[in-house]
């Protein structure tokens, strides 16, 4: 056990006299407890996430240990370490720590800072590390690091802390977003003791020459030139002064070379650039400002020292005629001010001398269109000279100028004062019978119908004609040395309104009579005119009268009335209902209607269709009322009852019969629908002629039995509709064909039923040639021959046509047989 005690002694031993060794070799940056609050209640403190200490012997006062005042370049390559131990906090949450110096708080947010990498410390354990060589920590300004060799420079040296998750700052929006204040309670209040030492190491940091920048504004260096630096203007610095610790001022166009007064290997070139030229301003004569907008970049002043300068606003800048202004382009963040620009504008040129032509009342020349004229002394409104002279008005003033050129203002103003027009002439009347003037107007005056008196008349010596409604006005002439006078205004009183006279429709005359105050005529020049005779006049359908009140010794004939008389309405339209034979209209009291064209014994209707007789006609019109004339007579023809004809006479042993159907006007669409028949079988119908003035079809009827057969056309059996027809009637005596005096004309059909080849031999016929047709049993014509031998036998080959029932039909001059063949 004391052997044990002894080698426990020696190690103990060894260990101190290692730890002695290893901080004799070190220097110590800063050891001290601090106390660390978010955020720091002290004076640009930082947020929390900064403690920092003044360098100034300003807040936590700290011991910086054996470090130099003046130079810490030796350490610039050497190992820095620090040792932290966290002795209270709010809670065991890791942070990341670094370490850090800032230097030349003069030079604000450009000021030089480096700081070491970030270290992760977690709470509960004395925590040290190497925080690595200063030559290898983050510089903020890369061109400006840290300069070690200043110290004195240093304003602060302290920590930064990091929330580790997430990666954040505890900054507050202060000091810009990206922050996470929230998790400041995790960390603070902090207590805890840290310790940071350096080794000097090999060399030491590189001297870098002074960077120094221009401000333009003041046309000097941006910072103050350091104590501990030379500058000169020539490079070889032939001639050497030193710094002071304040500005340098800067002429434009001249460098400036800059070094270490303790290292003249590396020097700066201070480029100053030369003052930009003067601006190029020109002058708006017209407008009598600048040409351009001066932009705020600019200013401008009346004193050529730029004593009263004032800033360009974005707008054009007045200019007085005979005066100077000064600009120049104002200084930037990379240009000085510029030359000066002197704009000395002319004087203003006099003004013209214009005279008055009285008798055109305008000027005596020309204004061209280099001169404005305005009836306002200061030229509002001016209106240009168009190179004709302009008009003046007696007793105004114009005020003339000559214009603004590109390179002349407007000229002074000419006031042109016109005097007052002459009193109007002596009193006009009217001579209403005449419709004249009551005097005759002499050479010297001059009238017109317009109170403007443009283009006036000269009187003449003779009375003047007058328009009734049109005003005149009369005048004296002007003369050399006067205006026309002002006008007598000549009230000519306008017509009488016309008179309001009435179409009794009934009558066809005028409802009123006509005064023998008034006249008429049939033509609106009234020539020819008619007094009235204190009776209605007699008025034409679709004529025109013409009617006035003539007129008196106070008073113009009145306007002109044109009584026009409407034209006869159309007569009325009125259709057929072929069932009912009558109108399909109701004839209403107000149209009346007979069986002749003058209308003679004309019955009014009685709200009832009126009975129609085929073949008739029936007169019609709408009768006068108060405001329209009986109207024109129209007719509605009813054609003629359809015809039902045979060749055949009384009696008939043909079959199928022939039978035409008949109408007097071209009728359509009849088919064996639109045909009552009796006894017999409408086989077909075919239309064989249709002209304007009728139409015929033919038809086969196929006799049932022996007996009468009858026909009738059914009403409204064609599209153009058709009354019904009378009825046809016919016997059927049943044989081959109809008995004539001596032979029998007759035909025979073999083989039949066949199946397709038939013949026909005829006998007796009357006439050389005979015409054969052939129907189908729904009436089609299959096949017709018009110019047979009637002796000869006749062959058919209808092996073309479908199997049926067919009609063959002989016509033999007027007389028709026919039978019945099977082709199989």
């Amino acid at each position: 056990m004391k052997t044990k005690h002894l080698i426990l002694a020696f190690l103990s031993v060894l260990l101190s006299i290692g730890f002695v060794s290893r901080t004799e070799a070190q220097t110590t940056v800063f050891d001290q407890e601090i106390y660390w609050e978010h955020p720091i209640p002290k004076s640009y403190g930082g947020y929390g996430f900064y403690w920092w200490h003044r360098t100034d012997g300003g807040y936590y006062n700290i011991n910086y240990g054996n470090m130099s005042s003046t130079d810490w370049s030796p350490y610039y390559n050497g190992e820095w370490t620090i040792r932290l131990e966290v002795l209270d906090m709010p809670s065991s949450e890791p942070f990341i720590i670094q370490f850090g110096i800032w230097q030349d708080q003069n030079k604000g947010g450009a000021h030089p800072e480096t700081v070491c990498g970030q270290q992760f410390v977690t709470p509960g354990s004395v925590y040290t590390a190497s925080l690595g060589s200063p030559s290898g920590w983050w510089n903020k300004e890369s061109g400006d690091p840290v300069d070690f060799y200043r110290p004195e420079d240093f304003y602060r040296i302290g920590l930064v802390l990091w929330n580790p998750n997430p990666f954040c700052l505890l900054k507050g929006p202060e000091w810009g977003p990206g922050g996470c204040p929230e998790n400041a309670y995790k960390f603070f209040p902090m207590r805890m003791r840290v310790t940071v030492t350096a080794t000097q190491g090999p060399g030491g940091q590189p001297i870098n020459p002074p960077n120094y920048g221009i401000d333009y504004y003041s046309e000097r260096t941006s910072t103050v030139v350091s104590s501990t630096d030379q500058y000169s203007y020539t490079s070889d610095f032939a001639t050497v002064y030193n710094g002071n610790n304040d500005y340098l001022n800067l002429t434009p166009g001249q460098t400036v070379y800059f070094r270490k007064a303790s290292d003249h290997s590396k020097t700066q070139t201070l480029n100053v650039p030369a003052r930009p030229a003067a601006p190029s301003f020109a002058i708006d004569y017209a407008n009598e400002a600048t040409a351009t907008a001066v932009s705020s970049g600019y200013e401008y002043a009346t004193q050529s020292n730029m004593s009263d300068a004032v800033d360009g606003n974005g707008s054009v800048v007045s200019i007085e005629p005979g005066s100077t202004i000064y600009i120049r382009q104002k200084a930037t963040n990379s240009s000085f001010l510029s030359d000066i620009q002197t704009l000395a504008a002319p004087a203003r040129p006099a003004a013209p001398a214009f005279e008055i032509d009285y008798m055109s009342e305008q000027t005596s020349t020309p204004v061209s269109a280099d001169y404005e004229y305005s009836s306002a002394a200061d030229m509002t409104g001016a209106v240009s000279g168009t190179g004709l002279a302009v008009a003046l008005t007696p007793g105004e003033t114009s005020y003339f100028r000559q214009k603004a050129s590109s390179s002349s203002f407007a000229s002074s103003i000419q006031t042109l004062a016109a005097p007052v027009r002459p009193a109007a002439p002596a009193a006009f009347s009217v001579d209403y019978l005449n419709e004249r003037t009551g005097i005759q107007i002499p050479a010297t005056m001059e009238y017109s119908s317009n109170p403007a008196m443009e283009n006036p008349t000269e009187g003449s010596g003779t009375y003047l004609s007058l328009t009734p409604g049109t005003d005149m006005y009369f005048r004296n002439k002007a003369s050399d040395a006067a205006f026309a006078s002002e006008a007598f205004h000549l009230v000519v009183g306008a017509r009488s309104s016309a008179p309001g006279y009435s179409i009794d429709f009934l009558n066809e005359a005028t409802t009123e009579a006509v005064s023998e105050q008034d006249e008429y005529a049939t033509n609106p020049e009234m020539t020819d005119a008619q007094s009235g005779e204190n009776k209605p006049i007699a008025l034409i359908p679709d004529t025109s009268i013409y009617l006035r009140t003539k007129s008196t010794v106070t008073a113009f004939a009145s306007e002109i009335q044109t009584l026009s008389a409407p034209a006869r309405p159309a007569g009325p339209v009125f259709s057929i209902d072929y069932a009912n034979e009558s109108t399909v209209e109701a004839v209403n009291s107000n149209i009346e209607y007979a069986d002749n064209e003058q209308m003679n014994n004309a019955r009014a209707g009685s709200g009832e269709t009126v009975p129609l007789v085929p073949g008739t006609t029936l007169y019609l019109k709408s009768k006068a009322s108060t405001t329209a004339f009986a109207s024109s007579v129209s007719m509605l023809e009813a054609p003629a009852r359809p015809v039902i004809s045979s060749s055949e006479s009384e009696s008939t042993s043909n079959n199928p019969l022939v039978v035409n159907f008949s109408f007097s006007y071209t009728a359509s669409g009849l088919t064996t629908d639109g045909i009552s028949a009796e006894n017999a079988t409408v086989s077909s119908i075919n239309l064989i002629s249709s002209e304007p003035d009728g139409s015929v079809y033919e038809s086969l009827i196929v006799g049932n039995a022996k007996g009468e057969i009858s026909l009738v056309v059914n009403a409204n059996a064609v599209s153009e509709g058709n009354f019904k027809s009378d009825t046809f009637k016919i016997d059927y005596l049943t044989s081959t064909g109809p008995e004539r005096p001596g032979e029998k004309a007759s035909f025979r059909i073999y083989p039949n039923p066949s199946s397709g080849k038939f013949y026909i031999k005829g006998n007796h016929f009357d006439n050389e040639q005979i015409e054969l047709s052939i129907y189908s049993a729904s009436g089609v014509l299959s096949y017709r021959n018009s110019k047979l031998r009637s002796e000869d036998e006749i062959v058919l080959q209808l092996e073309g046509l479908e199997p049926g029932l067919y009609y063959l039909k002989v016509k033999d001059g007027d007389r028709i047989l026919s039978a019945k063949m099977v082709l199989e």
